[in-house]
């Protein structure tokens, strides 16, 4: 399963692509959620960073994989003007793309430790999908849901992130500026 934000200029789609490819494969046979991190080339203070820790390496059973993983230390959101130049020198951080690739149990799992009400909500709607209960069901369980961000509901507390470097062209063109 992956989120893809429409607001993005992907121009390097054989390498976007690629890197979708990889984390499908990583999400697939482990228990984490990937998201993709882009290397800042300036300092932006529009934009989450992400701490990058040990680079990980690719599942064994796996040929051909192109892309870097690591482990996500700590996401930081939309940091001072100070902190974005220290981010962008200190080589460590990466800006968060605000895409995500998990598998069901995964994101469910993650879930169920860190939003129980969530995932709750999310096996009630797998339940039924495909019936005619689902809509009802998902209008009335969503209308009474905290309204959380993914970062902040589990990005920023679960220890099962796995960050991928994003080696295509990317921007961010979530404002009428971009």
């Amino acid at each position: 399963m992956a989120v893809l934000p429409a607001d993005h200029l992907v121009s390097e789609a054989d390498k976007f692509s690629r890197v979708l490819e990889d984390a499908f494969e990583l999400a697939g046979r482990r228990r984490v959620i990937v998201t993709i991190g882009i290397k800042p080339v300036e300092p932006h203070t529009g934009y989450g960073y992400i701490r990058i820790g040990q680079p990980l390496p690719p599942p064994p059973d796996v040929t051909g994989c192109s892309t870097a993983f690591f482990k996500a230390d700590q996401f930081v959101e939309k940091p001072s003007p100070d902190l974005a130049v220290e981010y962008l020198n200190s080589g460590r951080y990466f800006w968060n793309s605000g895409m995500f690739i998990w598998s069901f149990e995964s994101f469910i799992g993650e879930l169920e430790r860190h939003q129980p009400n969530m995932a709750d909500a999310c096996r009630r709607w797998s339940q039924v999908a495909g019936t005619a209960r689902f809509k009802p069901l998902l209008a009335v369980d969503y209308a009474a849901l905290e309204r959380l961000s993914i970062d902040y509901a589990l990005m920023e507390k679960s220890k099962e992130i796995v960050v991928a470097q994003g080696t295509f062209a990317w921007d961010d063109l979530g404002s009428w500026t971009a």
